[in-house]
């Protein structure tokens, strides 16, 4: 079930609020987990049922290797066939074609490829419950009922992009009676940032993609601005995209009464490529860093075993997002950047949006310190751009010639059609009122300033402050609501071309 449906928002989100804080008010905490519990189910296997048979035998395997360890006290021994038991269902639904293909190309051999179709979520809630497992393993979390676990990796905010969240953040909140009382302070500032998030997604991440899926249509004949603008487009939508539905999944839960882990921090506005993965999907960065880089030595060895280890985390977070080698590409080369800049010493400059990242303030003056700053924030900014076209393109073929068309200082015209991709009722009105009032040239100037602000709104918004911070800092007043209600109005009246999230791929 999507966030952006009619069902959603008009049926499944009303019928979880009235049940859960109902059932709460009368005392019946357990009927209300269960509750929480089915619905959730309903939402992960709304289009395909058979998900919720893998998921809840995902389940039941954590939890039965749980009970193990809890009899037998051996932690280590169960521990490790039940991460091995998460990472073998990964493997086969997500890796397992991906791994025939090569070995076929490799040693001339015909396995068959089974064309498996892959679960939504698969990534996200099988990283969850390996992270309960290894807690487990390590003494560093309780057994618990089997209603509290299935609720924790089946909580429909959050279980299919994330944000990956941990037992320690989650159970206890549905174990406590906070989140059961119900505040009108949890629900508006829900509403707020649900809606906020719906209208990214919907009016500026959805607009892009229709650019950017034109662009790569005919990767052959894009020019160089049209390359520039495709490559800039996909930049935004990847972050709009899935930083909105960290928002939503934010907002649902606070309606809820419960707090799930910020996902995202500006990531756009990172001075090197280190500060980047603390601000970008940051729940993922934090798995990989407590269960794979510090296990490994983390910093706390030489410079190769630094490297070493930066290397292994960053091959396996593109792998991690993908079954391709553009994907495993696209890690490596963030591995390799920042190894780079681990080699040189390359500090950022601690500044009053970022005073809790770590950093090293050098004694300059503040001029140099501002050139300083731009120049790798230019630089930063421009190896993520270049990364993302690895990681939209679906081939190394494709990516090469997406470089090479970035560089051709070549120019076609393509850009009009990329107008012509973002046509919608939105603004269809003003391009028949362009094409009477001053015909085909009043037309493709229109084309150009509805990109333009567009691409302005989107560099706004990863400019500005995120949304969490915006719906706490800023009150609800009466304007403000009466815009997000023209914006949720337009979300809606929109579902009729409805999206998926870019992460749901994942």
């Amino acid at each position: 079930m999507l966030f952006n449906s009619y069902i959603f928002i008009f049926c499944f989100l009303p019928i979880v609020l009235c049940g859960w804080y109902g059932l709460n008010h009368f005392g019946r905490y357990r009927s209300a987990q269960l509750f929480l519990l089915l619905m959730s189910l309903w939402f992960y296997g709304y289009y395909h049922p058979a998900y919720v048979i893998l998921i809840l035998f995902s389940i039941s395997g954590s939890w039965l290797v749980s009970l193990c360890m809890e009899k037998t006290g051996k932690r280590k021994l169960f521990g490790w066939l039940g991460i091995l038991f998460h990472l073998g269902i990964l493997f086969y639904y997500k890796y397992y074609d991906f791994f025939v293909q090569n070995i076929n190309s490799v040693f001339k051999t015909d396995w068959v490829i089974r064309n498996i179709m892959l679960p939504l979520g698969i990534s996200f809630f099988t990283f969850q419950q390996i992270s309960f497992v290894a807690d487990r393993m390590r003494g560093e979390a309780p057994h618990y009922s089997m209603i509290e676990y299935m609720s924790y990796v089946v909580y429909f905010p959050q279980l299919i992009a994330g944000p990956i969240v941990s037992h320690s953040d989650l159970i206890p909140q549905f174990q406590g009676e906070e989140c059961r009382k119900f505040r009108w302070e949890n629900l508006l500032y829900g509403i707020r940032l649900f809606t906020a998030g719906l209208a990214k997604k919907i009016l500026l991440a959805d607009e892009l993609g229709a650019l950017v899926d034109a662009g790569y249509e005919n990767v052959a004949a894009l020019d160089t601005p049209g390359a520039f603008l495709v490559m800039l487009g996909y930049t935004f939508q990847i972050y709009l995209d899935f930083s909105a539905y960290s928002d939503m999944a934010m907002g649902l839960a606070k309606m809820m009464g419960i707090s799930l882990p910020v996902n995202f921090r500006s990531p756009y506005k990172a001075r090197s490529v280190r500060e980047f993965w603390r601000r970008w999907h940051i729940t993922l960065s934090a798995f990989f860093t407590k269960y794979v880089y510090i296990p490994l030595g983390g910093n706390r060895v030489g410079k190769v075993r630094l490297i070493r280890n930066t290397m292994i985390v960053f091959f396996l977070s593109g792998l991690w997002h993908g079954a391709d080698w553009t994907f495993v590409l696209w890690g490596l080369l963030h591995g390799v950047m920042i190894s780079l800049e681990n080699i040189w010493g390359w500090r950022k400059q601690p500044d009053k949006d970022d005073t809790a990242l770590s950093g090293i303030c050098e004694d300059r003056p503040a001029g140099q310190v501002k050139k300083r700053s731009l120049g790798r924030w230019l630089v930063t900014f421009g190896f993520v751009n270049l990364g993302w076209v690895l990681f939209r393109s679906d081939s190394l073929g494709t990516a090469v010639l997406f470089y090479k068309r970035l560089v051709s200082f070549t120019y076609n015209g393509t850009i009009w059609r990329f107008g012509q991709a973002m046509k919608n009722w939105r603004n269809d009105l003003l391009y028949q009122l362009a094409d009477k009032i001053g015909g085909y040239t009043a037309g493709r100037a229109l084309c150009i300033a509805w990109m333009l602000l567009i691409f302005g709104l989107a560099a706004a918004l990863c400019k500005g402050s995120d949304l969490y911070e915006w719906a706490k800092k800023k009150p609800a007043g009466c304007i403000q609501m009466c815009g997000l209600a023209v914006l949720f109005c337009l979300c809606v009246l929109s579902f009729s071309g409805l999206t998926v999230f870019l992460y749901f791929n994942f």
